[in-house]
């Protein structure tokens, strides 16, 4: 009979040769996300994948409300995709893991969270317009995950296909190289009816000669290329050894998600370029190669099952009754069940495993962001977790934002507010931009991203909870903010603390930054960061959120043995009286949009008249096209364009339309604007 010891080195092997091969299987898994600007046709394409893969029998259609991504009613109504959705297929043994994501920038924390656990994302380009505002902010969400890319250019069965725009357009927006690898082919009738690829005529010299550019192995097969050397199996290494150096090159293909035609073509992109399950995880550290390693990438309530996890799995299994470990709370949960996803629809299953995604529940501490391991022991738990914290695609930071509108929010029967909160608060655990509290006349007030994003919870209030409500008075979210520096010194004598904090105005995202001439603990560091976000998130005007403040805090001295957290009630102590002694630096900032209207030339004089009228003395610039087109941005405070789309559509009889608005900046109020406001908010007038 075998000794323990002998029993816990068999046990071990096993478990090391199961997870080598769980590792060989995640070669043939591809985790994907479907990115575009609103109304590109990344569902349309999503739906067109799934036909083509044979997952579904024919493509819905948004107008017919029938596409299997867009599950939720209101997204059924309205046309739009709000929320994320993860749907499988498989294409010539490769299985395909899919998120289709919003294009709406109301709903981007849906495309935020989603990224941070795919391998690769088609970026769905309308092949009629171009690049398009939100296209933009996609590519840099893609960036700062540091996800590979192919790029699809979508509508090429219409007649307004413009391939010359298209490719420029990506060019100047990205400062990249657009590689095209495939073309449309077309019928007498200017019909889409099929593509030809790289591997055919002008479009294989123009990608070898790109490719030798960037690539010395593909540099030496160009230079003997009549000798017919270079094989479709080189020309794909050579682009994926581009694509994982820089992202000076983007491969680019055409086609029409409507009609299906080049969607085969992309699959195949799609498989040979994009990265593996297996490839992702050789970037995490080794140690982590031989343990259950995942991500929560959405938590949310469910009424049935209580908390659920959307979790990718980079190493490892996941079963029903494992315990696994959380590196942010330190504590454990146990899985209830494990259950495969289809859009809106859960089918449970004994496990999954490395490169899968699923969801899990019964593990009710754990959170959007969270990195979770099997749990070993304390001691290789806390080793792992450092692991973890260490790795940037497991430990990087999803962003939440900050709501720009705000309302009351009232039940049809006051004897249905206390469900109201209820519901607003399961809604608010599933999207954190959902923000409401109860206000000190006991009324309920609702903030969001969007006027958009408020009326869509008002439908899923109605659609989901039966509670029928009704917004009142919308409002813009305004800001705290310095119109000057200043500096003050600080000396807390009963622990010895000394130091300087200076605050100064700034451009964009509010920062802090942290000088200490002592040595530290980095987890202390982290600790007064947080102290000091936490005082940016209530400011000290009337408690507004600060913004376009940077604050730097230089710490030369604090006493022996003196407690951390003595120290961090004394930082905010001084922080806060640093504020209030310099309380004429602050004011309110009101948020501005950049709002982009394309049309036709005959509609930009009355776009321009409205506009003008409508802020005064507006910043804007008009730029006529081809097409006898043109394209309008402006920039204007955000509480000058209530219900804009709309008017937009009135004031040229439908001719333009409002393609996006998203938030640039904020600004500084006048100081007869401020002083009014302040009154208004202190006196009650306007409330928080």
């Amino acid at each position: 009979m075998a000794s323990p010891v002998q029993l816990k080195v068999c046990w071990s092997k096993a478990h090391r040769m199961l997870v080598r091969a769980l590792s060989v299987a995640a070669h043939n898994i591809r985790n994907i996300g479907i990115v575009a600007h609103v109304d590109a046709g990344k569902t349309t394409v999503t739906e067109s994948i799934l036909h083509q893969t044979g997952q579904i029998r024919s493509p819905g259609r948004i107008k017919d409300g029938s596409t299997t991504t867009d599950f939720l009613e209101c997204e059924q109504n309205r046309g739009i995709t709000i929320n994320s959705a993860f749907v499988q297929t498989s294409w010539k043994d490769i299985q395909l893991n899919i998120i289709d994501t919003p294009g709406h920038i109301d709903f981007n924390i849906e495309v935020e969270r989603a990224l941070k656990v795919l391998d690769g994302a088609v970026v769905v380009i309308d092949g009629t317009r171009g690049v398009e505002p939100q296209t933009v902010t996609v590519w840099n969400q893609l960036r700062k995950f540091n996800i590979p890319k192919v790029v699809f250019l979508n509508k090429f069965d219409r007649e307004t296909r413009d391939l010359a725009g298209s490719l420029e357009s990506l060019s100047s927006a990205f400062n990249v190289e657009p590689l095209l690898l495939n073309e449309g082919i077309y019928n007498s009738s200017d019909e889409l009816e099929d593509i030809t690829d790289y591997e055919d005529g002008n479009l294989l010299s123009n990608l070898l000669e790109t490719l030798a550019l960037y690539d010395d192995e593909m540099e030496k097969k160009y230079c003997s290329y009549d000798n017919g050397t270079i094989s479709k199996a080189d020309i794909v290494r050579s682009m994926k050894n581009v694509m994982a150096k820089s992202e000076s090159l983007v491969p680019v293909c055409v086609g029409s998600g409507y009609t299906g035609v080049g969607i085969p073509f992309l699959l195949e992109v799609i498989t040979t370029l994009l990265p593996s399950s297996y490839e992702v995880l050789q970037k995490l550290p080794p140690p982590l190669h031989e343990e259950t390693c995942g991500v929560v990438f959405k938590s949310s309530y469910d009424r049935q099952k209580g908390v659920v996890c959307q979790s990718r799995l980079y190493s490892g299994r996941i079963k029903q009754g494992q315990r696994l470990y959380n590196t942010r709370t330190k504590s454990t949960g146990i899985v209830n069940s494990v259950h495969r996803i289809k859009a809106g629809e859960y089918q449970g299953i004994d496990s999954f495993e490395a490169g899968e995604i699923a969801l899990l529940t019964g593990c009710k501490e754990f959170r959007t962001g969270d990195v979770f391991l099997s749990d070993v022991s304390p001691a290789k738990n806390k080793a792992l977790a450092q692991h973890c914290h260490s790795t940037d695609i497991l430990n990087s930071t999803i962003q939440f934002s900050q709501p720009l509108f705000f309302c009351k929010i009232e039940p049809r029967s006051v004897s249905q507010q206390p469900q109201l909160e209820t519901a607003l608060k399961m809604m608010s655990f599933e999207d954190p931009t959902v923000r409401a509290k109860v206000n000190s006349n006991g009324e309920v007030v609702l903030a969001g991203t969007g006027q958009l994003h408020l009326n869509v919870i008002q439908e899923r209030l109605s659609q989901e909870y039966g509670l029928d409500c009704f917004l009142r008075s919308i409002r813009v979210a305004y800001r705290e903010s310095v119109i000057d520096s200043f500096i003050q010194t600080f000396n807390d004598r009963s622990i010895s603390l000394q130091g300087t904090l200076s605050v100064s105005p700034s451009e964009g995202c509010p920062s802090i930054t942290i000088r200490c001439q002592l040595a530290i603990p980095e987890e202390f560091r982290v600790q007064v960061r947080r102290s000091l976000m936490s005082f940016q998130a209530t400011g000290p005007l009337i408690g507004l959120p600060l913004s376009n403040v940077d604050i730097n805090l230089d710490i030369t001295s604090f006493g022996e043995n003196v407690k951390e957290k003595d120290i961090l009630m004394a930082l905010k102590r001084m922080v806060r009286k640093a504020f209030k002694d310099n309380i004429s630096m602050l004011v309110l900032a009101e948020p501005y949009a950049k709002v982009n209207v394309t049309g036709p030339q005959m509609a930009a004089d009355q776009i321009i008249s409205d506009f003008v009228g409508r802020i005064g003395s507006p910043e804007y610039e008009v730029s006529f096209l081809q097409e006898h087109q043109f394209t309008f941005c402006g920039f204007a405070p955000l509480s000058k364009l209530s219900n804009y789309s709309s008017d937009v559509q009135r004031v040229t009889n439908g001719a333009a339309s409002l393609r996006s608005i998203d938030l640039d900046d904020y600004r500084p109020l006048s100081p007869p604007e401020n002083k009014a406001l302040l009154e208004g908010f202190k006196s009650g007038e306007i409330w928080l």
